[in-house]
């Protein structure tokens, strides 16, 4: 639907069936264009991967207001050429068979927005915001629903200086296999958790490109023990609202990151009764936090004078205190972590 320059416009209602029985490519080269809605009972299926807007300068827009899709192997949304694509699904279930994947490049770069406000995803293969090409863009933006990714990881921004992007502000996310934030040389990876929204994970790894994680409320829940449930994060960045991390019982790590705050910003507050360990972790704050384990806010001439180590938040593991070399910050160990007052 929607090819070599043409319009197309689907909509599939009711109780209605619409199957495709092969691969199938909507908004295809040119300046084509294809809208597509399907909404109350009806089904469509694809028997192979779908792709949604390829090749094209037109727009591309496929809206879910309930009902069942069906991919059988990827859906790729916005491929190469700059092609601009939208999937938007407010309620019904989507089903991907393969990997889903906002924003692919394909010798060019392709743009590529997936936002949910309801309804159910099932992701069964990668989830990959951002793939391939140099100039890519994805995007995940969850407001509601559930998002199932059962067999491998999400990954945000992958490869080639593609940039990938996963807000949850609602609704639940589960990556069962854990979440790379930037995987491969030169992509660019953001992943905020805020709001109400809970994500549940077995690990936040950057895997090489340049990684940020921000932190304004919500909630990240862990589904085993992991020394190393944050790694190699060297931007990671706490809001006015404090997330939870809930442990559920577990012992948990962050490892090789650079922890940052925004003015007045709140930081952790642990749930589930497990710990959290620092090993080589910096936390850079310039301002004081107000929740969660709590920084003072120390003057340099004040330093020599700073006797007492800041309160952390229960579960966090025993600290010791020392001066910096220049005598201007106070810097606390915990267990590897440095936290630094300026």
């Amino acid at each position: 639907p929607g090819r070599y320059g043409h319009t197309a416009t689907m909509s599939v209602s009711g109780n209605a069936a619409l199957k495709f029985q092969s691969y199938t490519r909507a908004g295809y080269y040119d300046d084509s264009s294809v809208i597509i809605s399907v909404t109350n009972n009806a089904t469509l299926t694809s028997a192979s991967y779908f792709t949604l807007g390829h090749h094209n300068s037109g727009t591309n827009l496929f809206t879910q207001d309930g009902g069942t899709v069906t991919i059988a192997s990827d859906f790729n949304i916005g491929v190469a050429s700059s092609s601009t694509a939208r999937y938007e699904i407010s309620a019904g279930t989507l089903t991907v068979s393969g990997s889903l994947v906002p924003g692919r490049g394909e010798t060019q770069p392709g743009h590529g927005v997936f936002t949910q406000r309801g309804g159910t995803v099932n992701a069964n293969h990668f989830l990959t915001i951002g793939h391939a090409v140099a100039g890519t863009y994805g995007a995940y933006i969850m407001e509601g629903g559930t998002l199932n990714i059962p067999n491998q990881r999400m990954i945000i921004g992958e490869n080639s200086s593609c940039e990938g992007l996963f807000e949850i502000s609602g609704g639940t996310a589960t990556a069962a296999k854990g979440i790379y934030v930037s995987s491969g040389g030169g992509s660019i990876g953001t992943l905020r958790v805020c709001g109400n929204g809970r994500l549940t994970t077995s690990d936040i790894v950057a895997n090489g490109g340049t990684a940020t994680v921000e932190f304004d409320g919500g909630t990240v829940a862990a589904r085993s023990a992991n020394a190393s449930f944050v790694k190699n994060v060297t931007n990671v960045v706490f809001g006015a609202n404090a997330v939870t991390l809930d442990t559920a019982g577990y012992d948990l790590g962050v490892t090789n990151c650079v922890l940052r705050a925004t003015p007045g910003a709140r930081a952790i507050t642990l749930a589930g009764g497990g710990t959290l360990d620092f090993s080589n972790t910096t936390l850079d704050f310039t301002e004081p936090l107000t929740g969660g384990f709590v920084v003072a806010q120390v003057a340099e001439n004040d330093a020599a004078t700073f006797a007492n180590a800041p309160v952390l938040a229960a579960g966090i593991r025993g600290y010791t205190i020392k001066l910096s070399d220049d005598a201007k910050t106070v810097k606390v160990a915990c267990r590897g972590l440095t936290i630094i007052v300026r």
